[in-house]
């Protein structure tokens, strides 16, 4: 893993959002759902964006800097195993000023806030009637063809 490194959602299979605050993330191969709060959604905002973790360290206070730097590091790494977030493709831009601002608005987090819960209670649903794209004038499941 580079400091430099730009990473994006792992799309497909994994969908993800945002509710008030808490990134829920959806595997629709393996049936797995994640979530993340804390100090760990505004790290997976700021990465989804396209910030790198130099961009993410570079916006903390400088004192908290070098204790955090590990920390965040196994954070991407452990999102990397889990598959739900891939180094960002080649022709990905950098980060857009809209998601420097983002990245600005982290703080320095405690330790052991950058982790996230996995669930498997719905896997066996997940798998067998995964998530459909609705169409807003056929509704839900959209028809083929």
């Amino acid at each position: 893993m580079s400091l430099t490194e730009r990473y994006e959602l792992n799309s497909p299979p994994i969908i993800a959002e945002v509710v008030e605050g808490e990134v829920i993330a959806i595997d629709l191969d393996r049936g797995s759902y994640y979530s993340l709060s804390s100090g760990a959604s505004d790290i997976w905002v700021a990465l989804i964006a396209g910030r790198s973790c130099s961009d993410i360290l570079a916006s903390l206070p400088l004192a908290s800097e070098p204790r955090l730097a590990g920390e965040l590091e196994r954070f991407i790494e452990s999102l990397l195993a889990e598959r739900l977030i891939r180094p960002a493709s080649a022709d990905r831009p950098a980060a857009t000023d809209r998601a420097a601002g983002t990245a600005g608005a982290i703080a320095a987090w405690s330790e052991g806030v950058l982790r996230f819960e996995r669930f498997t209670d719905m896997q066996d649903l997940l798998i067998l009637d995964p998530i459909h794209e609705v169409d807003g004038e056929a509704g839900w499941p959209k028809p083929l063809g």
